[in-house]
């Protein structure tokens, strides 16, 4: 029950950066949330399976209170390669660290630019 709860406070903070955006400027962009199938839990169990699956980070970034620069954090975006660079992995993390929902693991990855050496 415990995680359950976790879970759609960590929903809940994840999507109120859109939706703080959307009552800004309603519609503004024609986009709407929508439930996305994420696996969420303890930061360290996310963790365990991004070891699990031999995947290294590639980026990370803020992601802000309503979508503006100057607020505050709402949550943190990795992204992971596994080695052999043909899978993605998302991952949202709450500001605190505690709790981390994996929102995509992708296969078949492909760039569409060509990488910087």
């Amino acid at each position: 029950m415990q995680k359950l709860i976790l879970t759609l406070l960590l929903s809940f903070v994840v999507f109120t950066a859109q939706a703080d955006h959307e009552l800004e400027n309603p519609g503004m962009y024609g986009l709407a949330p929508l439930g996305l199938p994420a696996q969420c839990g303890p930061s360290e169990v996310v963790n365990q399976y991004i070891q699990k699956f031999d995947f290294i980070p590639e980026t990370f970034s803020v992601a802000r209170e309503g979508a503006q620069p100057q607020n505050p954090s709402a949550y943190f975006v990795y992204t992971f390669v596994s080695k052999d660079r043909s899978q993605h992995l998302i991952v949202l993390t709450s500001p605190d660290g505690m709790e981390s929902c994996i929102v995509s693991h992708s296969f078949d990855l492909a760039y569409s630019h060509k990488e910087r050496t």
